[in-house]
């Protein structure tokens, strides 16, 4: 992995450790941590100043296939696939490093995928890729969507279809958001 100064073209930082290929890079709101995930179920958190490899986050199998990290940097988000199940896994971070990934609470049902985390800004909410049924908005099982859990305490509440004019009838992908909410 490698950051590189657009105006200048110079290499800021070389980052060595990934064996394999990165699909996804989060950055914390104040640049000073980077996490990344690969195709061989590799999920590392980095310093970005120093390029510094803070720890492989294990426990996991499967392609990593979208990172997020909340704007504090304590709390790492990602996509994994292991066989047909698709997920979403969290690691907290300790003082001596991250915990072991766990699939979150909401993500636990292997029925349903749910995939392409994706953090707001001011860390208040959590988007995603799902196709689980939503009865409220009559979307039946097998259609993507984008869902949203809003922040409550020190964790996220329950998951809830976006719904229009973001959801159609065509499946969405990757959830993007920018510092102003707007969400791609």
């Amino acid at each position: 992995m490698v950051a590189w100064d657009l105006k200048s073209g110079q290499i800021i930082q070389t980052f060595k450790g990934h064996t394999a290929w990165i699909n996804s890079i989060a950055i914390t709101a104040n640049g000073k941590l980077a996490v990344s995930g690969t195709k061989y179920s590799n999920c590392v958190s980095w310093y970005l100043k120093t390029g510094q490899m803070l720890q492989t986050l294990k426990g996991h199998n499967g392609i990593v296939r979208a990172v997020a990290i909340t704007p504090d940097g304590n709390e790492i988000y990602f996509g994994a696939r292991s066989s047909r199940y698709y997920t979403i896994l969290v690691s907290k971070k300790l003082d001596d490093g991250w915990t072991k990934p766990e699939v979150m609470k909401q993500m636990a049902d292997p029925a349903y995928m749910n995939f392409e985390p994706a953090i707001n800004a001011d860390g208040s909410k959590f988007f995603f890729l799902s196709n689980r049924p939503d009865s409220v908005l009559g979307v039946e099982f097998g259609q993507q969507d984008i869902w949203v859990m809003d922040r409550e305490g020190d964790d996220w509440g329950e998951p809830y279809n976006l719904g229009p004019p973001v959801n159609t009838s065509e499946p969405e992908f990757y959830p993007s958001l920018t510092n102003d909410g707007t969400i791609y």
